[in-house]
């Protein structure tokens, strides 16, 4: 793979687990402190704007996710 291409593909990644990350935590914030306006309309574009991401494989152990650089 050349470093473009890598680049790339790093790129998605990072998007895809800043995604999960960010729906995890709008749906810990419903869970916790009621179904919030922001929260459901949050939910609802991330979900119309993107891929879905699969929920993970039974025998696949929950992986932690790197931080996000800021």
């Amino acid at each position: 793979m050349d470093a473009e291409a890598k680049q790339m593909f790093d790129f998605s990644l990072d998007a895809l687990l800043f995604r999960k990350r960010l729906i995890k935590l709008l749906k810990e914030e419903k869970q916790n402190f009621g179904a919030t306006e922001l929260a459901d309309d949050a939910l609802e574009l991330i979900n119309a704007a993107g891929v879905q991401t699969p929920p993970p494989k039974e025998d696949e152990a929950p992986k932690e996710l790197p931080p996000i650089p800021w």
